[in-house]
This record gives structure tokens, C-alpha cells and sequence, in this order.
């Protein structure tokens, strides 16, 4: 029997469960950091379906694909209604302003997701504390980036917050390599790209203004080296926080940045249920004279499963050539 005959599809409509009969197959979507998970299908109006009922996906062995919202159907003439449905992320695109002094980024996370009546999974001790924060008129996700951001920079450890099935999850990124090889025979199609055109900076200049002393303390750190090869490529920030690690937080980030950026494109390869947005996955592939050859993480995930075959995309960033080499 087939994998995409095996899904399972079902949402609570009303007080009771419903499975679909889904017309075109469906597609699921995940991303790395900034964006709810992304249930999309095309199903016949043999029941109501309405924004804000609950959706589940599961496959043959109970993997536990999705659980999210309804948030947008479409009735077309042919009888058909095409669904989107979000995980609980989609309520982190709220804005709000918040301020706090020594918390760690999973303290954090529990207090939004309490105050917007989110269900947490295990949200582990990060070990990193923001000293102070202050975030105005920002989303949920950005400022939950700008935790995890910080515990990246002054401890080298990237953490993956997603929706595990109806739990929001924090997990090292480490944690959910997937082992599985990608090599040229692997995909439909693929795309190499090195760039120094996005997250690439060769001078650092952090600003700290302290309101007690109206003082403002400029801190910069480059390499001359890069400069001379691609030109200034500048990262600056403004912050209210604590100055006493800004000489090791912009060599940190100057560490961090001054790299060029190895992204790989690959479409239809064949279907992993335990690849999501945030894992990593190896890649071996060469296009030419670029060769991409180690663990690269995926960016984002597109799941596809129709006409009995289960196929996904993958948008992967990983193999950073540093500018010194």
C-alpha cells in the first residue's frame, strides 16, 4: 500500500471528527524560524469545514505530522474547497512590547505561549540569560529570535523552536539531525549557491546607550581581509542592554557573519516524514567546480504527498567557507 493512501487526515468540526476525502494531494510546509507550520489540501464540500476547527495529520505508523487551525477555506465552483490550516506558531506573527532583565530564552517562550494560551512541550534550560531586553512593537517570533539569537552567539548552539504535534518544542538543532544522504542521483532537480549577498558581514558595529549617563559606547570589530575582497559589508545594532561583553559579543558576531553562504535547492527528492524545518540532513553534491560535501540544515521543508507518491522540497543553508580561508 502506498504512503499517501495511508495519511491519515481528519479535523473537529462542531463537536464531531471528520475525515476527508482529499482530491489533489496535500502539502505540508515547515520553516527553520519565523513561520507557522503550513497544512494546505483540496477536499469535496461532503461536510462543513470552518475556520478555527482543529486539523490532524497523521501517517501509516501514527507519525504525528500535524496538528493545527483552520484559518482560511475557499469554495470554488467545481465543488471543491481548498483548506489552509496553521500550527500553533502562527500565533507568534502577534505583536507586542516586552521588557525583562535576566531570563533565559525557555522562560521566555513559557510566558508568551501563557498569555496567548498556547499548549509548551519541553522547553529546555538554554543556559544562556538575557541580562536585559527591551522589544517594542515586535512579533512574538522576532523576539523569541532575538533570545535565541543571543544564546547562538555567546554560546555556539542554535536551538529550533516548532510545533510538535500541538506542543510548542525547543530543541538543540544538533538533537534533530535526520541520517539520511543526499547526493546528485537523489533529487528531480538541484541548485548550488554561494553568496555573500544576505547574512554576510565583515565589520561589526554594536552602538550601547545607557539613559542614566546619556552616554553612547560605539564597539566595532572587522576583518581587513574580507573588506579587501568583498568591500564593507556592515552589521549595526543599537541596543539599551548591559556593554560589559561588547568587546567579545562583536568578535563573536564577527565570527558568526564574515562568511560566505552555502545554500542548496533540491526538488523532489523522495519523501522523509522526519525531515522538518530545523533539521539537518548530509549532502553530498557537486555542480561544477562547488561541491557541497556535510551536514547542512534545512531552511525549509515542503512535503508533498499525491498520486500515491510522497515527494519533498528542501531549501538547505550549512557549508560556510570562512573569508580567511
Amino acid at each position: 500500500m502506498s504512503q499517501a493512501i495511508m495519511l491519515k487526515l481528519r479535523y473537529l468540526n462542531r463537536g464531531a471528527w471528520y475525515e476527508p476525502a482529499v482530491c489533489e494531494g496535500m502539502t505540508l510546509e515547515t520553516c527553520r524560524s519565523g513561520s507557522p507550520g503550513t497544512l494546505t489540501w483540496e477536499m469535496y464540500t461532503n461536510h462543513v469545514i470552518d475556520p478555527g476547527d482543529i486539523v490532524e495529520l497523521r501517517d501509516w505508523d501514527s507519525w504525528k505530522l500535524f496538528r493545527g487551525f483552520v484559518f482560511t477555506t475557499q469554495h470554488g465552483k467545481d465543488g471543491k474547497i481548498k483548506v489552509t490550516a496553521y500550527d500553533q506558531l502562527r500565533y507568534l506573527k502577534n505583536k507586542d512590547t516586552i521588557i525583562y532583565e535576566n531570563w533565559k530564552a525557555d522562560k521566555l517562550i513559557r510566558r508568551i505561549a501563557n498569555g496567548m494560551d498556547l499548549t509548551c512541550g519541553d522547553l529546555p534550560d538554554t543556559g544562556y540569560t538575557m541580562k536585559t531586553y527591551n522589544g517594542d512593537n515586535k512579533t512574538y517570533f522576532d523576539i523569541i529570535g532575538d533570545a535565541l539569537d543571543a544564546v547562538l552567539i555567546e554560546q555556539n548552539e542554535l536551538y529550533i523552536l516548532y510545533d510538535d504535534f500541538g506542543k510548542l518544542v525547543l530543541k538543540d538543532a544538533y538533537d534533530m539531525r535526520v541520517p539520511i544522504l543526499l547526493d546528485d542521483g537523489s533529487a528531480e532537480d538541484y541548485s548550488i549557491q554561494s553568496s555573500i549577498d544576505g547574512e554576510t558581514y565583515n565589520q561589526i558595529k554594536l552602538v550601547y546607550t545607557d539613559s542614566t549617563k546619556s552616554s553612547r559606547d560605539v564597539y566595532i570589530a572587522k576583518d581587513s581581509n574580507s573588506i579587501n575582497k568583498w568591500g564593507v559589508l556592515q552589521y549595526y545594532d543599537t541596543t539599551t542592554n548591559d556593554a560589559s561583553n561588547a568587546v567579545s559579543k562583536v568578535n563573536d558576531l564577527l565570527k558568526l557573519y564574515n562568511a560566505v553562504r552555502r545554500n542548496v535547492t533540491i526538488k523532489g527528492i523522495k519523501g522523509d516524514n522526519r525531515v522538518r524545518g530545523g533539521s539537518s540532513v548530509y549532502v553530498k553534491m557537486s555542480m561544477g567546480e562547488v561541491m557541497q560535501n556535510g551536514w547542512m540544515i534545512v531552511d525549509k521543508a515542503t512535503h508533498k504527498w499525491s498520486n500515491n507518491v510522497h515527494l519533498m522540497d528542501l531549501s538547505l543553508e550549512g557549508g560556510v567557507f570562512n573569508a580567511s580561508e
